[in-house]
């Protein structure tokens, strides 16, 4: 295996004893895209918010803090994440504030219409069936619910050999075209200017 192959299958689902450490480097590296997620999201005290692939859990932790009368859940499908987010958010789940569950979007583990809002940063590359994916995020979301996926584009991550490694890149205008072509309205790319790579957001809401 070649270590641009690791480093793609790490990124996809950590594991193992290094598993840990590329889940704090993402955490580090994702942070200013998680903040301007967060910010699109716009949060109320009452919302009930699902983040799929959470990494260690401190989105979960911060958007638990604003939805105080509400529920954050998320799913990540690695067991080094989801230990270590639950270590993270041990007190809001006691209080059942967070629910923290080892899943896949795939196959989403809440009832219909479950949730306000919907939000992903940097998993899109590796769903294993967007369409049908995409349908299973539509099913547990509410009507006029929000959708927000944070992402990095094509043009931003085609020059690094690990997207050369199961990574489905998208433009912001191919990833509109989804959106728009799996049954949700008012979409829209934002863009957060950075040092590193720029942050981008779609947004959508479910029709």
């Amino acid at each position: 295996m070649s270590l641009s192959s690791y480093v793609a299958g790490q990124l996809r689902k950590p594991s193992g004893i290094l598993g840990k450490m590329f889940g704090l480097l993402m955490n580090r590296s994702n942070n200013d895209l998680n903040e301007f997620m967060m910010s699109t999201l716009d949060i109320n005290s009452e919302d009930h918010i699902l983040e799929i692939g959470f990494g260690n859990g401190g989105l979960i932790y911060k958007m638990a803090e604003i939805s105080s009368n509400g529920k954050v859940a998320g799913i990540d499908f690695s067991h080094s994440m989801v230990e270590q987010a639950i270590n993270r958010n041990q007190k809001k789940i006691d209080q059942q504030l967070v629910d923290i569950r080892n899943a896949s979007v795939a196959e989403i583990p809440f009832d219909d219409s479950a949730f306000d809002k919907v939000c992903s940063a940097n998993t899109i590359y590796f769903w294993p069936d967007p369409e049908g994916n995409i349908s299973e995020v539509s099913r547990v979301l509410k009507k006029n619910g929000r959708l927000v996926l944070g992402f990095r584009s094509k043009e931003q991550l085609k020059n690094h050999s690990f997207s050369n490694h199961d990574f489905k890149l998208y433009t912001n205008k191919e990833i509109v075209e989804f959106l728009n072509e799996s049954g949700f309205k008012d979409i829209e790319v934002v863009t957060r200017p950075s040092k590193g790579m720029d942050s981008y957001c779609v947004l959508a809401t479910k029709i």
